[in-house]
C-alpha cells in the first residue's frame, strides 16, 4: 500500500486542490489518519479507471457542417446576442 498526500495526488492526477476535494465528494477513496487525509495510490488508480466514459456512438470527425456563426469577439453567437 502506497499512501499519497494531497500534494502528491494533485501532482499524479495533474489537478488543482479544489478539483481533488470535488472528486472526494464524488467518491474518490480517502483514508483519514487523525486530522490528515491520505490516498491509497492503487485504490485511486482503480477509481479513476472506473470513471472512464464509454461513447454511445463513434465520433464523426469528418463532419462537413458549417462553422458556428461567430460574433466580432470570436465566440459563438447566442440567441440573446441577436
Amino acid at each position: 500500500m502506497t499512501l499519497l498526500t494531497v500534494k502528491e495526488l494533485m501532482a499524479l492526477l495533474r489537478v488543482k486542490r479544489s478539483t481533488l476535494y470535488a472528486l472526494r465528494e464524488q467518491g474518490l477513496p480517502v483514508i483519514r489518519i487523525g486530522r490528515s487525509i491520505r490516498f491509497d495510490r492503487d485504490e485511486v488508480v482503480a477509481w479513476v479507471r472506473g470513471q472512464r466514459l464509454q461513447p454511445e456512438a463513434p465520433l464523426d470527425l469528418d463532419c462537413d457542417d458549417e462553422p458556428a456563426d461567430r460574433s466580432s469577439r470570436g465566440r459563438p453567437r447566442l440567441a440573446s446576442d441577436r
